[in-house]
């Protein structure tokens, strides 16, 4: 606020309103001070303690990863799946007494495991979702006269021969090979 007029020409009775106008500015200033000082003081602190400020909402706390409800894919298949899920044996559906000899079996049941431990905690389609995209293609599989149990009978177990492989050529493999540079599928 700039005024180019010689300080001698000034009238002074022009002086009294500008003075006014600038002490309740000053005053609208030393409010604001006052309103602002405790913010302030609270943001310095949360400089230093990296605490939140109070107009700051504190960080929700992270929920509780939930526990599975069954410890481990046995108890899963014996308590809760063989029980639940009865199907007649013999003609098209195969079953096998020790389902858990079959590699297949095992990791189709853990897989089926793992999404139902997942699945049953979604209020909403959860393990309707379940048993339409999981339950009822892996089931199929299972049971089917080409799946795993495929050679056993209700009361006898006799696994499958592996399929017949020849072994890779060395060029493939390292070809095949992830490099230290590049992650691995897993992540």
């Amino acid at each position: 606020m700039s005024d180019n007029t010689d300080p001698a020409s000034v009238n002074v009775g022009d002086l009294a309103p500008k003075l006014r106008n600038a002490v309740s500015r000053i005053g609208m200033l030393e409010e604001y001070v006052e309103w602002a000082q405790p913010l302030l003081e609270d943001w310095e602190e949360f400089q230093k303690k990296g605490s939140p400020s109070p107009q700051e909402k504190p960080p929700e706390k992270q929920k509780e990863k939930p526990k599975p409800q069954f410890s481990n894919l046995v108890d899963w298949v014996q308590e809760w799946f063989i029980p639940t899920f009865q199907r007649r044996v013999g003609g098209g559906n195969r079953w096998c007494l020790q389902w858990w000899a079959h590699a297949e079996a095992q990791v189709r049941f853990d897989a089926l495991w793992r999404s139902w431990e997942v699945c049953r905690l979604d209020p909403g389609i959860g393990l309707a979702g379940w048993l339409r995209d999981y339950l009822d293609p892996q089931l199929d599989v299972l049971l089917s006269s080409d799946g795993p149990f495929s050679q056993c009978a209700a009361d006898r177990h006799e696994p499958l021969k592996e399929l017949p492989a020849m072994p890779a050529p060395a060029e493939l493999v390292d070809a095949l090979k992830i490099s230290t540079k590049e992650q691995s599928p897993t992540e």
